[in-house]
């Protein structure tokens, strides 16, 4: 990657596309200070209207979670499998805010599920028994759990069906709605297409 410059306004769903293997996950990754050590990244982000250089993972570790989240493209691997999604999110509350009473958390849990068209029931279910596009969106639940002002959705549809994929990219639109800034990588020109207000391309 060189040369990137982008902003996205707070409200706003902003997609990155390009082809395969053209740094749109690494893209989202420097953001997070998550390239592996041997990287070499350089540049500047300004997040919420702090200036933050990116070849410094230490200096972004404080901001994910609360300031900007990551949602993974693949809740298989992303979601441990031996414990339930009321248990993930509670944890997440916890460590994103602390301050939060016990009984807030609980209702705090229900909020988020149904932020992102979830049935509270679905808290007491483990990973593995959620379908494709259930644990896609318990994906955006918890990274909703630490309030972030900047979402970083990494191709959250790539492994799903049409008619989840459509969810998904709802409770995304639904997320800018509230005031959220949204960072969209996908290869899916029709889901840019029905949420993105600008798009981003990468070439290969």
């Amino acid at each position: 990657l060189n040369g990137v410059d982008l902003g996205v306004d707070a409200g706003d769903v902003v997609a990155v596309i390009g082809a395969s293997g053209a740094g749109k996950s690494a893209l989202l990754r420097a953001m997070l200070g998550l390239l592996p050590a041997a990287a070499r990244v350089t540049g500047q982000m300004r997040l919420a209207g702090q200036d933050c250089e990116l070849g410094a993972p230490s200096a972004l570790a404080p901001l994910r979670g609360r300031t900007v989240a990551l949602v993974p493209q693949d809740p298989a691997q992303s979601l441990p499998p031996h414990r339930r999604l009321g248990a993930l999110l509670t944890e997440s509350l916890k460590v994103h805010r602390p301050a939060l009473p016990k009984v807030a958390r609980q209702s705090e849990m229900a909020h988020l599920l149904r932020t992102v068209g979830l049935a509270e029931s679905l808290q007491y279910r483990f990973p593995h028994t959620l379908s494709g596009g259930q644990g896609q969106r318990a994906l955006l639940a918890l990274a909703l759990a630490g309030q972030p002002q900047l979402l970083l959705a990494d191709e959250p549809t790539s492994a799903l069906d049409p008619v989840a994929a459509l969810g998904v990219l709802d409770a995304l639109a639904e997320v800018a709605s509230q005031g959220r800034a949204v960072l969209l990588v996908s290869h899916d020109l029709a889901a840019c297409a029905r949420v993105a207000d600008r798009v981003v391309v990468l070439a290969g």
